[in-house]
C-alpha cells in the first residue's frame, strides 16, 4: 500500500469514527497529498555541526530568530496550490483571492507574512484576509503548511547534526514549535515529542512534564483513559496545567501523517481544556 492510500484511508476511518471530523478529514484529504507531492527546496550551504550545538546548547531552536532564506514564489505557489486544493472541497477560501493578496498587499514578498505566521502572530494578514471573505483558520492551516517544505529541509539537515545534544523542552529544537504530540516509541516505550511543522522527533523524561520539567507523581495525571496503555490518553500536569497528548506508536509516524494522527486524537484536546488544561504551559501563564 503507498503512503497516499495509507493517507486517505487513514482520514475516511477518522471520517467514519468522528462524524464531526468528517469536514476537515476532507480538507486534509485535499490537501495533504499536494502538501507531500512538493519538492523539497534546496536550501544554501547548511548549518555546521558547531553552529548546531552551540545554539541547542544555549536552549535555543535552532531556527529561532534567523531569517530564514525562502523562495517567495515557490511558497506562495504552494499556498496558491493548496487554496485551490481546499477549495475544491468547500473550504471558505478562494485561490483567486489568495493569489492577489499575495501580489497586491505584499507586493509577492511573503517573507515578513509567513515569519509572522510561525511566529504565532497573524493578526495584520489574517484581518486582510477576512475582509476579503477567506475563513481565518483555514488560511492558517494552509500558510503554516506552505512552509512545511522548507522547514523539513531544515530539519533534514540539522537533525543529525543534533543528534548528540541533549535537548528535553516541551517545544522543538529546529523551528520552536509546539508539539502535536508524543509518542511511546520502541520496545522500551520511551517519549518522544513530534512537531508537526518540521516533523522533527525528540525524546523527552517519560515519567515528567515536557512543558515545566515536574517530576512530582502527585501533580502529573493520565486522563482518558486511564485503564487502557494501548490507546491514547492525554497526560497532564497541575503544576503548570499543560497537557500533552500521548499515542502508542512503537515507530515513528511518517511525516505525512502527522496531522491526520493529531486530527484524530483532537477529541483528547477538547476533553483536557473541557478540564481546565492548556496545550502548553505559555498558554497558562
Amino acid at each position: 500500500m503507498d503512503s497516499n492510500d495509507t493517507l486517505l484511508q487513514r482520514l475516511k476511518a477518522i471520517a467514519g469514527e468522528f462524524p464531526d471530523l468528517a469536514q476537515t478529514a476532507r480538507l486534509y484529504e485535499a490537501v495533504l497529498p499536494v502538501l507531500r507531492d512538493e519538492e523539497l527546496p534546496v536550501l544554501p550551504a547548511g548549518p555546521v555541526a558547531d553552529e548546531v550545538r552551540d545554539r541547542l546548547g544555549q536552549g535555543l531552536p535552532f531556527l529561532e530568530g534567523l531569517d530564514l532564506e525562502a523562495d517567495s514564489r515557490q511558497v506562495a505557489g504552494l499556498l496558491v496550490r493548496l487554496a485551490a486544493a481546499a477549495e475544491k472541497v468547500g473550504a471558505r477560501v478562494s485561490a483567486d483571492r489568495i493569489s492577489r493578496w499575495l501580489n497586491d498587499e505584499l507586493g509577492g514578498d511573503v517573507s515578513a507574512a509567513f515569519q509572522a505566521i510561525l511566529a504565532g502572530d497573524d493578526e495584520p494578514a489574517g484581518n486582510s484576509l477576512v475582509q476579503m471573505g477567506i475563513d481565518r483558520d483555514v488560511c492558517r492551516l494552509l500558510a503554516q503548511s506552505s512552509m512545511k517544505p522548507l522547514l523539513r529541509s531544515w530539519r533534514v539537515q540539522i537533525a543529525p547534526l543534533a543528534a548528540i545534544v541533549k535537548w528535553d523542552k516541551g517545544t522543538c529544537f529546529v523551528c520552536g514549535s509546539e508539539p502535536l504530540f508524543a509518542e511511546l516509541q520502541g520496545n522500551g516505550q520511551e517519549k518522544h515529542l513530534r512537531c508537526g511543522l518540521c516533523g522533527a522527533d525528540w525524546r523527552v523524561a517519560r515519567l515528567s512534564c515536557p512543558h515545566c520539567g515536574n517530576e512530582d507523581h502527585r501533580s502529573l495525571k493520565v486522563l482518558f483513559p486511564e485503564s487502557d496503555p494501548a490507546r491514547p490518553r492525554v497526560e497532564a500536569c497541575d503544576r503548570c496545567m499543560a497537557y500533552v497528548k500521548v499515542i502508542p506508536a512503537f515507530a515513528p509516524t511518517p511525516v505525512d501523517l502527522l496531522p491526520v494522527e493529531d486530527l484524530a486524537t483532537l477529541h483528547l484536546d477538547a476533553a483536557a481544556q473541557q478540564c481546565g488544561y492548556r496545550s502548553s504551559a505559555a498558554e497558562c501563564s
